[in-house]
């Protein structure tokens, strides 16, 4: 027998991309996924979405789905992949349309479908960034190094709809004296080396996009002579007479507060309010957003067709990771070539963060004196548990219960542990 599940069903109703399942294992902590993907398997395989316990426990592909072109939310639809049925709100079927509310049962295991309370808000934020994009406003871009910047800059301009090139110049990588002409171009003979002429990155960028990052190096001469170009979009290369009249969009980015730059004397008040004066994102470190490294992490592995175990998963969210995604991708990268199946788990390249982290608290905290003894065993202990990715292996080489490991594992939060070693 195959069939669509009888239920009433709407589109209003219907689960759509941004909304979560609530995952109640038989075996360990309830967890909550976003539907971030337009795939997830449900088995006990080392491709399964995540860990699932038990004995014969039917598999599961739920599949997003959509109406048309347009339909920007789509259904999602789950589809039995074994000789056994699923219990779909204890009604066995072998596909269906989930709706809000659903409840799954895949052997023990308990998934519920809800809607999240922040997709309406996801999709309005995306629509917004989008015009913003596809508008000719500068746009301003700052953080920490390492949290997507030139990323982001790049995306910006894929979603522009401008049909020029999109030139990056990192400023902070040209001396004083050669950002100008990089800039702005020079003609043979302005100085001593310009040999023949030059167009610089405005003119190359021209009906594209200008990423400049590293604002915050420009010199203050230079502000004003790009204030200029911001007004009335014309350049004169060094050393020439005629001016040329350019049209480009540009992104600046800076891993320093600009506002901080104009108090410091590093930056003009007039050109900082030019530049400000369009759009401005400020991109979090993931120290402070768990859910940005969760997001990522099964994104970019999903992409290389990885998966994750959720103790790792867990363990990657915890970390501050002082060097970002940059740190974070270099990272996974490692894991998936030393990797000897599709599903990463914690081994000896997780370990090097571990002895950062737990060596650099250890160090901090002794010689601050804010170290109790119950906090190193609590370090001790998820350190344990971390090595052996299983609480019940942890308990036994610890000597302690189950519920004591499960409990500190539950009430961990996120530090920043100073790992520079690992940048």
């Amino acid at each position: 027998m195959n069939h669509y599940q009888m239920k009433a069903w709407s589109q209003e109703n219907a689960i759509h991309l941004g909304d979560i399942i609530t995952v109640y294992p038989v075996d360990g902590r309830k967890t909550q996924i976003q539907l971030n993907r337009t795939q997830f398997i449900f088995d006990k395989s080392n491709q399964s979405s995540f860990m699932l316990w038990g004995e014969d426990i039917p598999s599961a592909k739920l599949s997003w789905r959509q109406n048309s072109q347009n339909d920007k939310k789509g259904y999602y639809l789950i589809e039995a992949m074994s000789d056994s049925p699923f219990l779909l709100n204890s009604i066995p079927c072998w596909n269906a349309i989930i709706s809000v509310g659903d409840e799954l049962r895949l052997g023990y295991n308990r998934l519920v479908f809800e809607r999240s309370a922040s997709s309406e808000n996801i999709q309005q934020t995306s629509e917004q960034n989008l015009k913003i994009y596809r508008s000719s406003l500068n746009i301003v871009l700052e953080g920490e190094t390492g949290v997507g910047k030139s990323y982001l800059a790049k995306k910006i301009h894929e979603q522009s709809g401008l049909t020029g090139a999109f030139v990056h110049i990192n400023l902070s990588s040209f001396s004083k004296n050669l950002i100008e002409s990089e800039l702005f171009g020079h003609v043979k003979g302005a100085f001593t080396g310009a040999i023949s002429d030059k167009s610089g990155a405005i003119v190359e960028a021209h009906r594209g996009t200008l990423f400049l990052d590293e604002i915050d190096s420009l010199p203050l001469e230079i502000q004003l002579k790009l204030l200029l170009f911001l007004d009335n979009k014309k350049v004169r290369a060094v050393g020439g007479r005629k001016e040329r009249k350019v049209e480009v969009r540009l992104i600046f980015a800076s891993g320093k507060s600009l506002a901080e730059c104009v108090l410091g004397g590093q930056m003009r008040k007039d050109f900082y309010f030019r530049i400000t004066g369009g759009a401005s994102y400020y991109l979090e470190s993931l120290r402070n957003d768990q859910t940005k490294t969760s997001k990522y992490i099964k994104s970019y592995l999903e992409e290389n067709e990885y998966y994750i175990s959720p103790a790792l998963l867990k363990y990657y969210q915890q970390f501050p990771w002082p060097g970002n995604y940059r740190q974070l991708k270099s990272h996974l990268d490692k894991k998936m070539v030393l990797s000897k199946s599709k599903k990463l788990i914690f081994d000896e390249t997780d370990q090097k963060l571990v002895s950062c982290q737990f060596s650099a608290k250890l160090k901090t905290d002794f010689q601050t004196g804010n170290m109790s003894l119950k906090e190193l065993k609590q370090q001790y202990i998820l350190q344990t548990y971390y090595q052996l990715n299983s609480i019940k292996a942890a308990s036994v080489k610890l000597g302690i219960t189950e519920k004591t490991i499960r409990k500190l594992i539950s009430n961990v939060s996120t530090q920043n542990y100073d790992c520079s070693i690992l940048q």
